[in-house]
């Protein structure tokens, strides 16, 4: 299933699903499969909400790849309204022992984004080597 997905930069910080699986932690952009009749840039605001609780304006394609066969496309997203949390997507019910893992929505300093276990790590890279506004107001929580 093709999936659309959110890359939020704000106030020097970036909008992340930290993961919990396995007994590892890891971080992804926030996004998920279209439904049918959904364009990916559809998807991504859509999960954005479900999984962050933040309403989002949907703008350029970043970065595309392929993950088990199936296309990503990542989108800038810019924060339109909602908090950061608020998300209530069935997933976000799963515990760190449960088969899906767990997931947390967080604020991560762009200024930390190299040293995550990101993934992609391409898309990664690039959000790294965009220029923001160099504050790191947000909390990584």
């Amino acid at each position: 299933m093709a999936r659309g997905r959110a890359v939020i930069v704000e106030d020097g910080a970036i909008a992340l699903i930290e993961r919990r699986r396995h007994g590892r932690t890891y971080y992804v952009f926030p996004g998920g499969g279209a439904e049918p009749g959904e364009s990916l840039r559809e998807a991504a605001r859509r999960e954005a909400e479900e999984e962050l609780g933040l309403r989002v304006e949907v703008g350029e394609l970043l970065a595309e790849d392929v993950f088990e066969g199936e296309p990503n496309a990542f989108f800038a997203a810019r924060v339109v309204g909602g908090e950061l949390g608020t998300g209530r997507g069935a997933e976000l019910a799963a515990t760190d022992d449960s088969p899906s893992g767990s997931y947390r929505a967080v604020w991560i300093p762009l200024s930390q984004v190299h040293s995550l276990p990101l993934f992609p790590a391409h898309v990664a890279a690039l959000v790294a080597a965009r220029p923001g506004d160099g504050s790191d107001d947000r909390s990584g929580s």
